[in-house]
């Protein structure tokens, strides 16, 4: 079998190639990009890389160059070939990458360059020699965690042990100078469908799309619940979580995590009903409702077993995710659970809106006055989701209670998608201005800093989509708000949609995750590139929860956000 990857490999390079020079030639590319390269001495040197992946095992890179991009080619082409069929590597995905524009810097000025912004932000390729005898792409650098972001160093160590893997030289000591490079890169997966990816900003390496589609929402959303499906153990936890470079299991088991995360799989059948997924949700729902400790005042508390800890947010994400499921599977199965877990919330709570977050399971005394903000909109969230389940005036008036303390506190700057959604709820039922005018102030107030936030941080469209929500109520129903005409909707709209695509740079894509140990275990699942790449199961219900109420109003949201362009 293995005699036929080279064949196998050419057939899809020329593929790729074909769609790489659509509508031009290998000569005119050539003269495009010249200008933008470095020379050594007198004489300008092509390079280009192939990557290739069965899917299995991180991508071999194979590259080499020239004295024009067609000798680049060939050189590359002949290397990746012979290299296949030695290395038995099927090729499933493969990844042509040429460079387009290269700067020589000095070492310092480098560093300065790469370590100035998150882990594995620095989306450029390196160079140690001008030849590109030593070069490595962004994939590679990022994929095998080349830098020492930890400590801020230009390590050669690691640069020559990942060179000992291709079968390069080693590089004694550091050059007087760096070359910097781009690259243009397209790619072919498993079926033969080409890719031309983006090459510019934050977005590099991943395939150009147009506008983010309903479609597309659904598509990696039904992945990523597939993907926490096959995480689950037969007692109904999850493996937590992974950090994909080292190849290691995050150690510890958080129940409110799982607790949330359940909620994202019952919220997900709004987009599809998924035998699979309500087998999980089954077995995940059975193993957060082992971990809930009854007490005879008739309290209840999700228990975190390892910590030996009740925390407030516990509490409130099992509430939240059991009044979804009983919605969802129109059932009051859970109505008496979720009513003992609020009165546990209750006895959590201070007179002045305020709450108790952390307290010791084994006494029920207190051990942490405050530990996260996050507790805080969980809880009153979870409160507002008991009056709408029980119509009771208890829950709601303390919900009321700790949403006037998030006003007075100024609950604004924390940027938090629990208070959006505590918000969004309450105001279903209190329709007093006051709270309105702070649901639009969490909204609009944190436009900006939203928009650019470089990393994906799923929460921050949580809040955009549930603020959003609160806003078309308002609307819809003519709320008498003076504050509401002094914001501009158009514009909140736009910053939906540019978050929702710039998202998808945490999306498990094969051209992201070929550059991983074991790709197929984290195609088509969501990871945080800032941490090491790191894959947990809350970070998947975040992505997740915020693409899914995207989803239900996407087609308002991009009227609104296409009426604002006429």
């Amino acid at each position: 079998m293995g005699k036929t990857y080279d064949k196998d490999l050419s057939a899809k390079l020329k593929t790729l190639a074909d769609h790489a020079f659509s509508g031009t030639d290998i000569q005119s590319f050539e003269k495009r990009i010249e200008p933008d390269l470095v020379s050594d001495g007198e004489q300008k040197y092509f390079a280009a890389f192939i990557a290739v992946c069965d899917t299995k095992k991180r991508a071999q890179v194979f590259h080499a160059s020239g004295l024009t991009l067609e000798e680049a080619m060939d050189n590359t082409t002949k290397y990746a070939l012979d290299g296949v069929k030695k290395m038995l590597i099927e090729p499933k995905w493969v990844k042509l990458e040429i460079i387009t524009h290269s700067e020589e810097v000095d070492p310092q000025d480098a560093v300065n360059r790469m370590f100035s912004s998150y882990h594995e932000f620095f989306r450029r390729g390196i160079s140690l020699d001008k030849k590109y005898e030593y070069a490595y792409t962004e994939g590679e650098i990022n994929g095998n965690r080349l830098l020492n972001y930890k400590e801020s160093v230009l390590d050669l160590r690691s640069f020559n042990s990942y060179s000992m893997k291709r079968d390069d030289d080693v590089i004694l000591k550091t050059p007087r100078t760096l070359i910097l490079f781009d690259t243009d890169s397209w790619f072919i997966d498993e079926k033969d469908r080409t890719y031309t990816l983006f090459n510019k900003g934050l977005q590099i390496g991943r395939r150009e799309m147009g506008m983010i589609t309903p479609k597309d929402i659904k598509k990696i959303v039904g992945s990523a619940m597939h993907y926490l499906s096959g995480q689950l153990h037969p007692d109904g936890s999850f493996n937590y979580g992974y950090y994909p470079i080292s190849k290691k299991l995050i150690p510890g088991y958080n129940i409110m995590r799982h607790s949330s995360t359940l909620w994202s799989l019952v919220c997900s059948t709004e987009i599809e009903k998924n035998p699979e997924v309500y087998k999980t949700t089954q077995a995940a729902i059975k193993y957060m409702i082992s971990q809930i400790e009854h007490f005879d005042d008739g309290t209840a508390y999700l228990v975190e077993k390892g910590a030996n800890e009740i925390k407030l947010g516990g509490n409130g994400v099992a509430i939240i995710t059991l009044s979804q499921y009983m919605k969802v599977y129109e059932t009051d199965e859970y109505v008496k659970l979720c009513q003992e877990l609020g009165r546990g919330i209750l006895k959590m709570m201070n007179p002045d809106g305020t709450f108790a977050h952390v307290l010791n399971a084994d006494t029920r005394e207190l051990k942490e006055q405050f530990r996260t903000v996050y507790y805080d909109g969980e809880a009153t969230f979870a409160l507002c989701r008991l009056h709408s389940m029980t119509g009771s005036s208890l829950w709601l008036e303390a919900a009321r209670r700790s949403v006037d303390h998030f006003i007075e506190a100024d609950y604004t700057t924390h940027r938090d998608h629990w208070v959006a959604y505590a918000v969004n709820e309450l105001t279903m039922y209190i329709k007093e201005e006051k709270y309105y005018e702070f649901a639009l102030r969490n909204l609009f107030e944190n436009l900006d800093m939203i928009r650019t936030q470089p990393t994906t941080y799923h929460t921050y469209l949580e809040l955009l989509m549930a603020g959003y929500e609160t806003y078309r109520r308002m609307v819809d129903e003519k709320a008498e708000v003076a504050a509401l005409k002094k914001y501009n909707i158009h514009k909140l709209a736009d910053t939906i949609f540019v978050r929702a695509e710039h998202m998808l740079n945490g999306y498990g894509y094969p051209e992201y995750v070929m550059y991983l140990p074991e790709p197929s275990k984290y195609k088509g699942t969501f990871f945080v590139r800032h941490d090491g790449f790191r894959v947990r199961i809350d970070d998947v219900q975040h992505f997740c929860g915020a693409y899914i109420a995207f989803y239900r109003h996407y087609d308002e949201i991009k009227e609104l956000r296409c009426s604002s362009k006429t």
